[in-house]
């Protein structure tokens, strides 16, 4: 992703937002620091936004990692229909 200093953006905004209409990813500074992310629409949202903005992170195992349930334990099925029957 390249880079624009917010003084750039500020002087050239129409040439910026060509770009990214274009399909590029641009990240704003401001003395240095990212401080903002320009992207077409296309690439906002989902699970890679959450994940760029730090709100989620990639998993570290598979579900065939999880251990097994423990014997005699009920099923979040059964749980999730006892607690809807109280309503």
């Amino acid at each position: 992703m390249e880079r624009v200093p917010i003084r750039d953006l500020q002087q050239h905004a129409s040439a910026v937002i060509r770009r990214v209409r274009a399909g590029e990813t641009i990240g704003v500074t401001d003395r240095g620091d990212l401080v903002a992310v320009l992207a077409p629409p296309s690439a906002v949202g989902g699970a890679a936004a959450l994940a760029a903005s730090g709100r989620v992170r990639s998993a570290t195992r598979t579900v065939d990692d999880m251990p097994a349930p423990r014997p005699g334990t009920r099923s979040t099925a059964d749980v999730l229909d006892d607690l809807r029957a109280d309503r």
